[in-house]
């Protein structure tokens, strides 16, 4: 016989019937007590004449008790029972957990990657047999993503070896790596479940080596998303039509050194996106058509100094883009056929003329040759915007 799975739904009607049963046994004792309160009434009101059917009140009496008392021993030893077995099943099932969570970890450090992958996907199947354990699960996937990683580089020629063999254990981390990013995209695509879906976990992604990844269509929701100080060093890393609403999705001191990580047509509705102390070095990033509606997104203290980085046709129409300390000294920064209608974008404190470190800085271009500056766009003192 196919055993139900327990889900929070059958496990929320299991305490409901729990408390209907200790509500039912309180209430017959109240019955219980109620009829002999008046019986014992009726019998002190009886007049002399009439006391010939006292003694089959009290024998009625005697019976409500009884069967009161009965009904709520019974109901209590069955909420007994059922509580016990309960607490039975719910150590099984965590025995049960810890069993297969420990062989689907094990698999992730096998040589053969396609026994990895399916422990990376044994590991995501447990977070729907078990959804009060899934950060366990996505804690045990985002640990892999900072595991020490290396890029595969380029072939010279034809290699053979201890090059070849390296390359390929290279290879093979990367599509490990990689199936990874894709199944936390499509958990963060779906509809939000509370209680079973993955937007409130917490994503612990810090210092990771990204190199790939499709979160297309991501829903940010409640949950923690944290990149700080990862490095996007090549591929290509989709968040195109990614919707933040309530969550906190960190970039901070992150390195796009080479990859091209695309956030075209995103909506910033609300939560907080940082990017602060971030380094653009190179590669493209690119906000082309996004909506910034809402929330908080900063790049505070970032550095843009290789990077193409494009908010073409973006709109900011409510809430904060805060630039407050960035620098500006290199690559292209492009605000070109922005929308500027609400909110703040606030680059008042940021660095855009003068020398840096290093070389001469590079301020960003708005494509406005009138010079007028949009109402919301915030800009150092004396700064003209003609391009």
């Amino acid at each position: 016989m196919t055993k139900l799975r327990d889900t929070p739904e059958r496990r929320a009607v299991r305490r409901r019937s729990d408390r209907a049963l200790v509500a039912l046994c309180v209430l017959a004792l109240i019955v219980v007590v109620a009829a002999v309160v008046a019986d014992r009434v009726h019998i002190d009101n009886t007049v002399d004449g009439n006391r010939a059917g006292i003694g089959l009140d009290v024998a009625k009496s005697v019976v409500y008790v009884v069967a009161g008392l009965v009904g709520a021993v019974g109901a209590f030893l069955v909420h007994t029972v059922r509580r016990r077995r309960r607490e039975s099943r719910e150590r099984s099932d965590s025995a049960r957990f810890t069993r297969l969570f420990t062989e689907a970890v094990n698999l992730l450090g096998a040589d053969d990657v396609r026994v990895r992958v399916s422990g990376v996907l044994a590991l995501a199947d447990l977070t729907d047999v078990f959804p009060r354990r899934r950060q366990d699960c996505v804690g045990a996937l985002c640990a892999v993503m900072r595991s020490p990683y290396q890029p595969p580089s380029s072939p010279l020629g034809e290699e053979t070896g201890e090059r070849r063999i390296a390359r390929q254990r290279a290879l093979d981390d990367r599509l490990v790596r990689r199936v990874i990013m894709d199944l936390i995209g499509a958990r963060l695509r779906a509809v939000p479940v509370s209680g079973r879906s993955w937007h409130d976990c917490h994503l612990n992604l810090k210092g990771a080596v990204v190199d790939g990844g499709d979160w297309s269509g991501a829903r940010f929701v409640d949950g923690v998303v944290d990149f700080e100080g990862a490095w996007f060093p090549s591929g290509r890393m989709s968040f195109v039509d990614a919707v933040v609403e309530t969550g906190y999705v960190h970039f901070g001191d992150v390195a796009f050194a080479g990859a091209v990580v695309d956030f075209r047509g995103a909506a910033f509705r609300g939560g907080r996106v940082l990017f602060s102390g971030a380094l653009f070095s190179g590669g493209r990033v690119d906000f082309g058509g996004s909506a910034f509606d809402g929330g908080a997104v900063a790049w505070w203290g970032a550095t843009f100094a290789g990077t193409d980085v494009s908010f073409t046709g973006a709109a900011f129409i409510g809430g904060r883009a805060d630039f407050w300390d960035a620098t500006f000294c290199g690559g292209r920064v492009d605000f070109g056929g922005a929308v500027f209608t609400g909110g703040v974008v606030d680059l008042g404190a940021a660095r855009l003329t003068g020398e840096g470190e290093s070389a001469p800085l590079a301020p960003p271009s708005f494509g406005l040759a009138d010079g007028a500056v949009p109402v919301g766009l915030v800009l150092p003192d004396g700064y003209s915007i003609v391009d």
